[in-house]
């Protein structure tokens, strides 16, 4: 597919497409059923990393659908497993004309129920933590003459994200606004990467933990949720205080119909009241929420409280050496590529 010019489509009677499915093409990839010995491990290591090949087989259909509606598209799978690729005309119906939106609902599999709303994690998901992090960071070295790793730093910042809001789920303390454990989580890793904080002013401190506050979107996410508000309620569910989120929608240009922070739901995720408690205060049923997630682990506890889910791939929030959440793990309704590749899956449902 990606060796063929669209030119030579367009001129083409009948398009077939072939969908193997990517584990089954790194099988044929490792019996060397397509390089040369001496190429396996380097193709591993690369192109045909499993995150990249889920990634580029949802380009290569979207492109297909794009260049093939007036023509007869066939689709044959080998081996694909994803429920909502199974129809021949799936391909032929991925259009940017569709991407306006239908006028009906999407019917989530898992659920049997049409969708409502579909509420997006943030944090990687919608904007890039890391790169605004590691811009902020850098200004902070420059304005106090650090010496500072800011990629290692951002790292090690978000590191303590998950820690600090387990002592919050798990009882050991009340309720506390994510500004304020991001606060405490800066203040340790200054320390912990040779910074004097007592020589810090409060304020410098705070302006460096309201980085969180001005994190850029993805190229993506601004175009993919103003698609999907055209039928659907859009909002964020996300572990973010309220304040927080609305900074950075007000900075980044998100268009949600509606912001609930974590200091509304009193609950951080993957805590079911964290969904549910958000579901309510939509006055929606659990089933017609669709939380859109780059994170398996916020997929499976959302669909454990009867959410439906779509994965939205992120392969570089954690950077160019990202292991995670480079594939589903999970029997989510729907795989994307990008939030624009998620609004026109939600439009043309069948």
């Amino acid at each position: 597919m990606t060796g063929l010019r669209p030119e030579i489509v367009r001129r083409a009677d009948q398009i077939e497409l072939v969908d193997i499915a990517p584990e089954l093409l790194l099988e044929r990839l490792s019996a060397g059923g397509i390089y040369p010995a001496e190429m396996i491990d380097a193709a591993l290591a690369n192109e045909f990393r499993l995150g990249n090949l889920f990634a580029l087989r949802q380009i290569a259909l979207i492109w297909l659908g794009n260049l093939g509606t007036s023509k007869n598209c066939q689709r044959c799978s080998l081996g694909a497993g994803d429920a909502e690729h199974s129809d021949a005309d799936t391909t032929a119906t991925r259009t940017q004309e569709n991407a306006g939106m239908s006028t009906r609902p999407y019917v989530s599999p898992s659920t049997g129920t049409q969708i409502r709303a579909v509420l997006f994690d943030v944090f990687g998901t919608v904007v890039d933590w890391r790169t605004g992090i590691i811009k902020d960071v850098g200004t902070f070295t420059a304005a106090h003459g650090l010496n500072l790793n800011e990629e290692q730093f951002a790292d090690d910042w978000r590191g303590l994200y998950q820690p600090a809001m387990e002592t919050v789920r798990s009882g050991s303390r009340g309720y506390t606004y994510l500004d304020v454990l991001h606060r405490e989580n800066l203040v340790r890793v200054l320390e912990d990467h040779g910074v004097d904080t007592q020589a810090l002013t409060g304020d410098d401190v705070e302006r460096l933990n309201r980085a969180w506050h001005r994190l850029p979107a993805w190229p993506d996410s601004v175009s993919g949720l103003t698609a999907i508000r055209r039928t659907y309620i859009v909002g964020p569910l996300s572990n973010g205080n309220t304040s927080l989120l609305l900074d950075m929608a007000k900075r980044a240009g998100l268009p949600w119909d509606v912001i609930i922070g974590s200091d509304l739901t009193r609950a951080y995720k993957p805590a079911p009241a964290a969904y549910l408690r958000t579901a309510e205060i939509l006055g929606v049923a659990a089933g017609e929420l669709m939380l859109a997630a780059a994170h398996n682990t916020d997929l499976d506890a959302a669909q454990h409280a009867g959410l439906a889910t779509a994965f939205v791939c992120r392969p570089t929030e954690h950077g160019p050496a990202q292991v995670s959440d480079l594939a589903p793990t999970g029997s989510w309704d729907i795989l994307a590529t990008s939030i624009d590749d998620l609004a026109v899956q939600l439009s043309c449902q069948r």
